[in-house]
């Protein structure tokens, strides 16, 4: 719910949530939550996130898996990447 608010705080606490869990499945959607947020982002969970993308490539799943995770790391690049307004 924050995130879809763009809640202040979001990015801190998804990325909280994000990085606490083992599981594939939820740190999917974890990744799914946080791809839009532009504001919040600190280098650091920056560079979690990014890292995540890395390793999500181990992952075991079909090709809809793959198709999934390169457009949430799309989708990620570009709101993250974006210059402050």
């Amino acid at each position: 719910m924050a995130a879809f608010l763009n809640a202040p705080f979001a990015v801190e606490r998804g990325m909280k949530l994000f990085t606490n869990t083992s599981g594939q499945r939820e740190q999917i959607g974890y990744a799914l939550n946080l791809r839009h947020l532009k504001d919040g982002w600190t280098p650091e969970l920056r560079e979690t996130y990014s890292k995540w993308f890395v390793l999500s490539g181990n992952y075991k799943g079909g090709t809809r898996l793959a198709n999934c995770l390169a457009e949430i790391k799309k989708h990620a690049t570009e709101s993250t990447n974006r210059p402050e307004t």
